[in-house]
């Protein structure tokens, strides 16, 4: 478990999700395929995915991994500021079509 920890902080320490910057992720942002609208009853808030705003190449793959890593990271800081400790997250499967 340990060496697990020590991992994750040099992982921490070298991507730095807590300083991404929008301007990196903003392909992702502008689709409007993932984003938090307001919160549930009990206070938690909740990220809406939306499957058909996803379009394949149209950001990196690198800006996808740091767009998913930007919506946990949102999620936590409106989670503490809310006082909770939990996010709901609606994956909206609806209206997708595989080719």
């Amino acid at each position: 478990a340990y060496q697990m920890w020590e991992n994750w902080v040099s992982w921490w320490l070298s991507f730095a999700p807590d300083k991404i910057e929008e301007s990196s992720i903003s392909n992702c942002l502008k689709s409007g395929k993932a984003f938090y609208f307001k919160s549930d009853k009990n206070g938690y808030p909740t990220l809406y995915i939306l499957t058909r705003r996803h379009h394949p190449g149209a950001a990196s793959l690198e800006e996808e991994q740091r767009f998913g890593i930007y919506l946990v990271e949102q999620g936590i800081r409106l989670a503490e500021k809310d006082g909770v400790d939990k996010i709901n997250i609606v994956y909206d499967l609806s209206l997708i079509h595989i080719s």
